[in-house]
């Protein structure tokens, strides 16, 4: 085909078709601009009401702590803390006084008989008191509950040692009282502590 239009217009319709082009493409610049701001608009004033609205549910639930003794309410679950502390701790240090007690006969020397057993503290400390028929024999029971190869006691001393010359009558006329403490690894407690 052969155009038989002359070079101004032909030229005219060149432009003319630019024209349109550039027309629609501004027009869609400016629609997205209109787009973008409309975003920001909305998107802050979105912001702003749920900030505000934050706001609110934030100071209402502050309040309703505040009405529920919040800080009282965290002072009683750490004295209920405290308490299971203690009681754990209580209970790591339980004994087992039928082995023990069979332990301390089996190495209690002759002329000596137990007598008495008093918990002094929860401190993991025992007295005991042994009746002995002389001073001699109340020391030997001392040795004999403090040597590591019995696994009584970390530790033993004796408190009081006493004999009465008057009661010439009896079998056992001297009284030791030894105080003994049990160790961190001893077989007669409860929870081993290596266990926790």
């Amino acid at each position: 085909m052969i155009n038989l239009l002359s070079p101004d217009i032909k030229s005219s319709l060149l432009y003319a078709r630019r024209n349109v082009v550039i027309r629609k493409v501004l027009f869609g610049f400016i629609c997205g601009v209109i787009g973008i701001v409309a975003i920001i608009l909305f998107g802050s004033m979105y912001l702003n009401r749920e900030i505000s609205r934050t706001s609110a549910q934030i100071e209402q639930t502050k309040t309703l702590l505040a009405e529920q003794k919040l800080e009282e309410t965290q002072e009683r679950v750490s004295s209920i803390s405290d308490s299971l502390k203690l009681v754990v701790e209580v209970l790591s240090q339980q004994i087992v006084f039928s082995r023990m007690i069979r332990q301390v006969g089996a190495v209690t020397p002759e002329g000596a008989v137990l007598s008495n057993l008093t918990i002094s503290t929860i401190t993991g400390g025992i007295d005991l008191t042994f009746e002995t028929a002389d001073q001699q024999t109340g020391t030997q029971v001392l040795l004999n509950i403090q040597d590591p190869a019995n696994e009584l006691f970390a530790q033993a001393d004796i408190e009081k040692i006493s004999c009465n010359n008057v009661a010439l009558n009896t079998i056992y006329p001297c009284s030791v009282t030894i105080r003994a403490l049990f160790g961190d690894n001893s077989p007669y407690l409860l929870i081993s502590k290596e266990q926790n």
